[in-house]
């Protein structure tokens, strides 16, 4: 939907809020002014890369590399170090989210079958769920470090 015909309001909003806090959601929307097309037209962009990263694709299938690889595409060179651009940094932050809901799911699951399989496995799922996310945390930090 958001590659074809653009990514609607509501869509935007109900993916935000189902990927940012409570709270950090509510301070968006104070900064948007409490307008919801402003909020909308603000995160766009990153919620059409958010899907296009996260919708079809497992983390638990590639690596952190190959799965952020939209993100690590265009860079910025600060002192001669590449870091994300500012817009990767909002579509990473978008990402996180995801994956912290599907640590969580991994872990509900892993209960369930906590008898028959070692969810914590080198190999193991949440491993490269996690060590995703830490990539992802990782280049975030340092792009917001660097652009300081």
């Amino acid at each position: 939907m958001a590659q074809e015909g653009g990514t609607d309001d509501e869509t935007v909003e109900r993916i935000l809020r189902g990927l940012l806090s409570s709270d950090k959601f509510a301070k968006e929307l104070e900064l948007a002014k409490g307008n919801r097309k402003a909020l909308a037209a603000t995160f766009r962009e990153s919620v059409e890369a958010h899907q296009r990263i996260t919708q079809g694709r497992n983390p638990v299938e590639m690596s952190p590399e190959k799965y952020l690889e939209e993100l690590f595409a265009t860079n910025d060179v600060v002192d001669g170090q590449e870091i994300w651009t500012s817009k990767n940094v909002v579509v990473a932050d978008l990402v996180v989210g995801s994956l912290i809901k599907q640590v969580r799911d991994t872990g509900i699951a892993a209960r369930e079958i906590a008898d028959l399989v070692d969810i914590n496995d080198i190999d193991g799922p949440a491993k490269q769920i996690v060590d995703t996310m830490l990539t992802a945390l990782y280049q975030t930090k340092k792009s917001k470090i660097c652009k300081i």
